[in-house]
């Protein structure tokens, strides 16, 4: 049998497919399938499993082999997991070129990639689109209380949105309904991604702090001033909340070009934050550039900086006390990089200028769902 017999006849039609991973976070890649179970088969035949054979799943059953081609080239290994009839999981690894290869090698064989709440029936056998959309965002944590978020509104939003339409039906009572559309700006500030900025004059020991809330150095400390020459991103768990957090380049006079363009960065992610925060090196006296620096950012950002008075191991110079003058209403933290606590000290005033901890209750967390209550609103 020819290769190109081959390939025509292992197509297939009818065939969906997403990825329920997120590409570029996460050590695994979800590939879900749904259609006929006849035509799932014949995609299951390209696993081969460790002991030669070539896979054939049913339900309630999972294996473990390697993804081949017609060729016997290798995509990857995954692990195939049929739920249901009609459905399956293809599990291999993360990274954004095995989550390409995966999709790519069932498009070339006529499999058609979906949108996620397309496929997502498959993955529960419900027809209740709460459970439906929960299950598609599971798949997209970044964070242990997205996913707690999620899984408390999978258990119980349905019969909060019931009751309140039952309330605004009999007694004509808009209440809960309201409670419900005020609760999904609460769950959208947790799923979506928020964004934090360390800022500050050159050498107050940004690098330094932003190396503490990742637990591990990343980026590059110096004592001489000016060592960050460009914006650092990482992601990081901010009290339940994904944060991309970034660690810009000092603010200072400078002729040099490099730095002008490092600042110009600097501004820019300043001007997306979500939270500020503004550390000051409370062992000296600040110049007159850097508190002119300091009363610009509050004019812009004044809601939502918190100061950080960091290097408290030397004799402090600048106090909480001096720090109210120049922020009046921010809330400020003393600190040490050097000899610990900082993320401890620091976090709780971060959440709260992100909107606060998570109230416990069950959520709507989709636009879809807001629509609707919003639709059942007079």
């Amino acid at each position: 049998m020819n290769f190109s017999f081959w390939m025509e006849l292992m197509k297939v039609e009818n065939v969906k497919m997403t990825l329920a991973t997120r590409v570029t976070l996460g050590g695994v890649s979800a590939v879900w399938l749904a259609g006929a179970e006849e035509e799932l088969r014949k995609l299951d035949r390209y696993v081969r499993l460790p002991s030669g054979k070539s896979a054939s799943c049913r339900p309630g059953r999972m294996a473990y082999g390697q993804l081949l081609s017609e060729t016997g080239a290798c995509v990857d290994e995954v692990l195939l997991c049929c739920p249901a009839e009609g459905k399956r999981i293809v599990t291999g690894h993360g990274g954004t070129s095995c989550s390409q290869a995966l999709l790519d090698f069932y498009a070339d064989r006529s499999v058609r990639e979906s949108a996620p709440e397309e496929v997502a029936l498959f993955s529960t056998g419900t027809d209740n689109f709460i459970i439906r959309e929960a299950d598609v965002m599971l798949y997209q944590c970044q964070t242990d209380m997205q996913a707690s978020l999620l899984l408390t509104a999978r258990a119980g939003l349905d019969a909060r949105i019931r009751a309140a339409y039952r309330e605004f039906r009999n007694n004509n009572l808009p209440g809960l309904l309201d409670e419900l559309l005020t609760d999904y700006e609460e769950a959208k500030r947790f799923l979506q991604t928020r964004r934090v900025c360390l800022a500050g004059a050159a050498n107050a020991g940004k690098s330094s702090l932003f190396n503490c809330l990742l637990e591990h150095d990343r980026a590059f400390v110096h004592p001489e001033a000016g060592a960050t020459r460009d914006a650092v991103e990482e992601l990081i768990d901010l009290g339940g909340y994904a944060v991309q957090l970034a660690d810009t380049a000092g603010m200072r006079e400078s002729a040099q070009a490099l730095e002008m363009e490092a600042q110009r960065r600097g501004r820019e992610l300043l001007a997306k934050a979500d939270a500020v925060a503004l550390v000051i090196d409370a062992s000296r006296a600040p110049a007159g550039e850097e508190i002119y620096f300091y009363r610009g950012l509050n004019e812009k950002y004044g809601g939502k900086i918190a100061v950080v008075l960091n290097k408290t191991d030397l004799p402090q110079v600048w106090k909480k006390e001096e720090a109210g003058k120049l922020f009046p209403g921010a809330e400020s933290v003393e600190i040490s990089c050097l000899h610990g606590g900082a993320t401890e000290k620091l976090c709780p005033l971060l959440v709260k200028l992100l909107g606060g901890a998570w109230s416990g209750k069950a959520l709507p967390f989709s636009e879809r769902q807001a629509l609707v209550l919003r639709a059942l609103r007079p």
